[in-house]
């Protein structure tokens, strides 16, 4: 099993304005379920961690296509392999606009923010950057009407326990 890809998208929302949708990408990563426990006090990062971290430019926003090569660079988990998108919508969760759900893409309780997976690191850098594109219509085919101004405020793309990297949009 390949490591996952994770993405996080911004996003500006107003009030009573639901954002739904399911995306379909054409390359679908195996799923795989396991028990997981709860962390009971914080713990230090590894030097796997650390090490690839150093090779993430914080202040740089990446393309695609790069931000996809260093995530499989950089990628070390040997349990969960997936990459995720992250992000982070404009929603004020003041006014109940984060009770958004559906089964692929889906906003944070706490926050307005999308994780989702979009392939493993055994994927080719095509299928990610595919993946990853379908993700983005999708999300901008499901932007509320009443929203103005910026969407999606920030994007990131990392794999399973390792850092992420900030896309460019």
């Amino acid at each position: 099993m390949g490591k996952k890809r994770n993405i996080i998208i911004t996003s500006e929302l107003e009030p009573e304005t639901p954002v739904s949708g399911s995306v379909v990408i054409s390359n679908p990563p195996a799923l795989s379920l396991s028990k997981g426990k709860s962390p009971t006090k914080s713990k230090t990062r590894g030097k796997l961690y650390t090490q690839a971290k150093k090779l993430v430019d914080p202040n740089r926003q990446y393309s695609i296509e790069e931000a996809v090569q260093l995530v499989k660079q950089i990628s070390f988990s040997k349990k969960n392999n997936t990459v995720e998108a992250h992000i982070n919508l404009g929603l004020d969760l003041t006014k109940n606009e984060h009770k958004i759900r559906t089964k692929e893409i889906k906003v944070e309780k706490s926050a307005p923010i999308v994780h989702t997976i979009i392939g493993k690191v055994d994927f080719d850098d095509k299928q990610l950057v595919e993946n990853f594109k379908a993700l983005m219509v999708k999300i901008k085919e499901v932007r509320p009407a009443k929203i103005k101004g910026v969407y999606i405020r920030s994007v990131y793309l990392a794999s399973s326990m390792s850092p992420s990297i900030k896309v460019a949009l």
